[in-house]
C-alpha cells in the first residue's frame, strides 16, 4: 500500500465531508441599516432571523430552513406578516421544497408595494410571525421581501426588504461566511435562502478524490 497516497485520499474525504456536514446556521438582520421598511415596521422596527440546519438521517430533503419575524428588539410585531417572498435559484422547482410551494417571478404591483425589483422566488402566504420548510438545496446569500396591509395610521403599507436587494453577491455560495460580500469585500445585507446542489467546491474535491483512487489502483 502506498502510504502517501492513502493519507492524501483520507484528507480529501475529510474535506468533502466537512463541506457537506455543516453546523446549524443562525443569524439575523434588522432595521434601520440592514433592512428597508415602511409603515409600522419602520416605526416599530423589524428583524428577520433565520436558522438553517442540515437534516440528519434518511430524507428526501437535505436542509431545514426556518425564519422568524419580530420587532428590532425581539418583541412581537404590531402587524403580522401576510406574505413573505424569498429568492431562490433560477433552476429551482417545486420538487426542491416541501409544502407544495411553487417558484415564480414577483415584481412591483398591488400585492407587492415597494418591492425594489423583480425576484425569482417562493411566496409563502401565512399571516404569522414565523414559518419553515425543507429543501434539497444548499444555502446561498439572497434577497427577501415581506408585506402586510395598511399601517396603523395613514394610508401607508407595511412592507420590508433587505437593503441590498438586487445587488450581486461575490461569495454567493459561501454560506459559512459571516456576511454576504460584494466584489470589493464590502458587506451586503442578505439572508440565507435555497441555492443549487451540489456545491461546486464539493464536486471539485470529490473529483480529486476519484483521481487519487484511480492513481492508487494503477
Amino acid at each position: 500500500m502506498n502510504t502517501k497516497r492513502t493519507i492524501q485520499l483520507a484528507v480529501v474525504v475529510m474535506l468533502a465531508m466537512g463541506l457537506n456536514a455543516s453546523a446549524t446556521l443562525v443569524d439575523s438582520i434588522s432595521t434601520t441599516d440592514e433592512l428597508t421598511a415602511s409603515g409600522d415596521w419602520f416605526t416599530d422596527g423589524f428583524k428577520v432571523a433565520w436558522e438553517v440546519s442540515p437534516i440528519a438521517g434518511e430524507s428526501d430533503y437535505r436542509w431545514h430552513y426556518s425564519y422568524e419575524f419580530t420587532k428590532s428588539d425581539g418583541s412581537p410585531l404590531t402587524k403580522d406578516v401576510s406574505h413573505f417572498i424569498i429568492q431562490v435559484s433560477e433552476n429551482f422547482t417545486s420538487d426542491d421544497i416541501s409544502g407544495g410551494l411553487e417558484p415564480d417571478w414577483y415584481d412591483e404591483g398591488p400585492s407587492n408595494p415597494g418591492i425594489p425589483g423583480p425576484i425569482w422566488g417562493v411566496k409563502v402566504d401565512f399571516g404569522g410571525n414565523s414559518f419553515s420548510f425543507d429543501s434539497t438545496r444548499d444555502p446561498m446569500w439572497g434577497d427577501f421581501y415581506a408585506k402586510d396591509g395598511k399601517a396603523s395610521t395613514g394610508d401607508v403599507k407595511n412592507y420590508v426588504y433587505n437593503s441590498d436587494f438586487g445587488e450581486e453577491v461575490a461569495n454567493v455560495n459561501n454560506y459559512n461566511a459571516p456576511n454576504a460580500l460584494d466584489d470589493s469585500d464590502g458587506i451586503l445585507h442578505k439572508i440565507l435562502v435555497p441555492d443549487t446542489i451540489p456545491e461546486p467546491a464539493t464536486m471539485f474535491i470529490l473529483g480529486l478524490g476519484s483521481v487519487l483512487l484511480r492513481r492508487r489502483r494503477n
